[in-house]
């Protein structure tokens, strides 16, 4: 009979010590004391875990839903409708190629495009790499000269849009651009033509692009236009675009 009465006792303080304290919002208290979410409320499903992400080697922390669609948006401002296919399976792998090195792809229009994303702030942009800008260390108009074979390497990536012919290869690094002759110039100060030629080989080290475009590994291209963008990021920043010589 002790027994049952300390039993009960013991019921009867934990009741009361389970009514002391309130709930917290949004949650209610049945007639045993016991805390239930509000059925008009609902409870956010939060992963403190975030997606660790190998960039050219580091492990950063990132989002890859989030970069995703990121670079979703990106896209659908640069007008790349065929590229939303590349993005329906928050591909990891591919996240981390344009992180870490932009995404080099043509956009409908024809023009090449890079896309750079970064995973501190899930923020994406894509940069139209089709409008010509005068190169300043290009030759003055007024001089004639024969076309130049150039030769460079270690593009960080290469892609050709196969409905127009163009070809696009992008450098993290200045490109050092070599003329039969064995000169060495390191680009920009470097006289490019429209006349000259530039065989490009290329590590490939890049996302992957939608259908009708190809990435490529060695091609000799007539030079149709140079530049450079002014980012800080260890991404693809140098650019030569032409068709096929």
């Amino acid at each position: 009979m002790k027994i049952k009465i300390r039993s009960l006792c013991a019921i009867s303080v934990a009741l009361v010590s389970i009514d002391v304290f309130a709930c917290q919002p949004h949650y209610y208290k049945d007639d045993v004391g016991i805390c239930w979410p509000d059925g008009g409320y609902v409870v956010e499903a939060v992963n403190p875990v975030p997606d660790l992400l190998n960039i050219g080697g580091a492990i950063v922390k990132g989002d890859v839903n989030a970069l995703t669609q990121a670079i979703g948006g990106a896209i659908v401002k640069t007008t790349c409708p065929a590229c939303a296919i590349m993005l329906t399976g928050n591909d990891k792998v591919f996240v981390e190629k344009v992180v870490g090195r932009g995404w080099l792809v043509y956009m409908t229009t024809g023009s090449p495009m890079i896309v750079l994303a970064d995973a501190t702030s899930n923020i994406a942009k894509g940069i139209d790499l089709g409008t010509p800008e005068p190169a300043v260390f290009s030759a003055p108009p007024s001089q004639v000269r024969a076309g130049i074979a150039y030769s460079a390497s270690e593009a960080t990536c290469m892609v050709r849009n196969i409905a127009n012919g163009s070809i696009t290869a992008g450098w993290v690094d200045p490109p050092v651009l070599r003329a039969a002759n064995g000169v060495e110039k390191v680009y920009p100060n470097v006289s490019v033509l429209p006349v000259d030629t530039l065989k490009i080989t290329s590590k490939n080290d890049c996302a992957d692009v939608p259908e009708g475009q190809e990435k490529l590994t060695e091609i000799v291209i007539k030079i149709g236009d140079s530049r450079s963008i002014p980012v800080e990021e260890p991404v693809m920043k140098y650019f030569f675009t032409g068709k096929a010589a």
